[in-house]
């Protein structure tokens, strides 16, 4: 019985990831600007540190897996803030998501002013607050 929950858990997990990993993400901030200034699109800025936690959990199945989030992806430039690894990554983070901890998202304009409030504590609530920006900003 414990291996079929294992297993299922692992399962949901494996599909959580997926959602997230199923986005081109640029991982070059600059070169992500760049990119949305040429397309005339706002940058979403994902920060995180790499590290599993609840809360990722809950924005990868609660925000990536919506409906609004899925039918970004022709609509803006997706950038990813790896900052475990990188201190500048870590001040754009801090910059756009007013965060200095992960996971955290904003919605930011080409010329990096901001597009919104950033969802920067995460529960079902905010991510609620979040899509609502989305679908109020994004066409």
């Amino acid at each position: 019985m414990k291996n079929i929950l294992y297993i299922g858990l692992f399962l949901v997990t494996l599909n959580l990831t997926a959602q997230s990993e199923s986005i081109d993400w640029i991982t070059d901030y600059k070169t992500a600007f760049k990119t949305a200034e040429q397309l005339d699109k706002p940058v979403l800025a994902f920060a995180t540190n790499g590290q599993s936690s609840a809360e990722l959990k809950l924005l990868e199945g609660e925000l990536f897996g919506s409906e609004t989030f899925q039918s970004l992806k022709d609509k803006v430039v997706f950038l990813k803030l790896n900052t475990a690894d990188d201190m500048y990554a870590m001040r754009m983070a801090t910059h756009f998501t007013k965060s200095k901890t992960g996971p955290s998202v904003a919605l930011v304009q080409s010329n990096q002013r901001p597009l919104g409030e950033p969802l920067n504590k995460i529960n079902s609530g905010s991510i609620s607050n979040f899509i609502n920006v989305l679908k109020a900003e994004i066409q």
